[in-house]
């Protein structure tokens, strides 16, 4: 997937490489076990211009793709947010430019980046600070859509 992204294309640097879209699918490998020992199921998958978000059936969210602090190619997925912490069914997943936004059914918001450094990615999900200003204003948060340097936020009046 993506400009040099396949797992032969990161033996060489860069600039020493065609720039060429993958040239075959890579299969996405390292998602966690579910219950009955297989994979666990992907409920539903986003793509945003530097990364791929999962949203696995036990309810956490896992991501490949490039880093936001460091732009490595993150080939093996990583968990962004843990199982438990969303309230479903869920208002919105969505990739975005660089980053994913969830809106749970409880219109509780959540943006996570994808991080190579994994104490960063402890702290990888968060409640944009605007979201405040709009609850007490009585609004809903219905979805919200960023480019890349503006945000369309959706909201209803409670």
């Amino acid at each position: 997937w993506g400009k040099n992204m396949g797992r032969g294309d990161l033996k060489s640097s860069s600039s020493d490489r065609e720039n060429h879209d993958a040239r075959k699918p890579e299969k996405v490998l390292g998602l966690p076990t579910g219950p009955n020992g297989g994979t666990m199921k992907v409920q539903r998958i986003s793509c945003g211009s530097h990364h791929t978000s999962m949203l696995l059936e036990d309810g956490s969210v896992y991501a490949i793709g490039i880093a936001s602090d460091e732009a490595v190619p993150i080939l093996d997925p990583v968990e962004l947010i843990p199982a438990g912490m969303l309230e479903f069914p869920l208002r919105q997943f969505e990739a975005h430019h660089d980053r994913t936004t969830i809106v749970d059914n409880q219109g509780h918001v959540y943006q996570v980046h994808l991080w190579k450094d994994e104490l960063l990615r402890e702290y990888a999900y968060f409640t944009p600070p605007y979201v405040n200003a709009l609850l007490d204003a009585g609004e809903s948060i219905q979805s919200i859509h960023r480019g890349w340097r503006h945000t369309i936020i959706v909201t209803k009046a409670g």
